[in-house]
């Protein structure tokens, strides 16, 4: 899943070959199908800027284990859940070992999406983001959980 300027470089990268396909834009009501064909979702992140990266979440909410660079927010959903593989950026063997640990399956939480869907639901989500917000408003420095 890329978008922007990336788009047009990985079609060069790409240079035909079979294995690959760009996709192109998905509508919202596909989503649903296209997660359930994954059996991961690679996020092989390597700007050290990168935040979040939502789209492991929802993947995770919706079955498919992550695989993820270990960056300070890429990282996080996998840290906080189990659910998948964490790799150093640009560590091509790494992410090689991990997609066949992800396919073997030994190694994931078997409440991984359960996990995944309790902890990033939008009410506890706004809730962190509430107790956040009520701390920073009364001066406190304890911003953690």
């Amino acid at each position: 899943m890329a978008g922007g300027s990336v788009v047009d470089r990985l079609r060069a990268d790409i240079d035909g070959d079979r294995r690959i396909r760009l996709l192109g834009f998905i509508p919202e009501e596909k989503l649903p199908d296209l997660y359930a064909s994954m059996d991961v979702l690679a996020l092989p992140s390597v700007n050290a800027f990168e935040a979040f990266g939502i789209v492991q979440v929802v993947a995770m909410r919706a079955g498919v284990p992550a695989l993820v660079s270990n960056l300070p927010g890429v990282r996080i959903p996998v840290l906080e859940t189990g659910f998948g593989e964490i790799v150093e950026p640009r560590d091509v063997a790494g992410l090689h070992r991990a997609l066949v640990r992800l396919k073997e399956g030994d190694a994931l939480p078997p409440d991984g999406m359960r996990r995944a869907a309790d902890l990033y639901d939008i009410d506890t989500v706004i809730d962190v983001y509430e107790t956040l917000f009520d701390k920073a408003a009364s001066g406190s420095r304890n911003y953690g959980r």
